[in-house]
């Protein structure tokens, strides 16, 4: 089964390169002010998400998957705000890298 995922994930790869649309959302700016073609359905933790079509999603589905950018949101301002304290208390210390 790994062997599938493997060769499914580098086909996937190959098929949205550098140059892609849903690439630069990824490695760039995270929101690109276009919502993307596919989205994971809800799935239990550990197991590999299936993305479905935005225009095939239910609304829970669409509801379910704004909860889990909310959520992923709120931890990267938390970490966000950590590494301000981090810098903060290095630069008060006199530990400037």
């Amino acid at each position: 089964m790994q062997y599938l995922l493997d060769v499914t994930r580098r086909e996937l790869a190959r098929s949205y390169g550098a140059e892609s649309h849903e690439t630069q959302a990824i490695q760039g700016d995270l929101y690109t002010g276009t919502l993307q073609a596919r989205y994971p359905v809800p799935h239990q933790r550990g197991e590999s998400p299936q993305y479905v079509l935005l225009d095939l999603l239910t609304p829970e589905q669409v509801r379910w998957n704004a909860r889990q950018h909310r959520k992923v949101g709120r931890a990267h301002l938390r970490h966000a705000d950590a590494l301000d304290a981090y810098a903060h208390t290095k630069a008060s210390s006199g530990d400037a890298a």
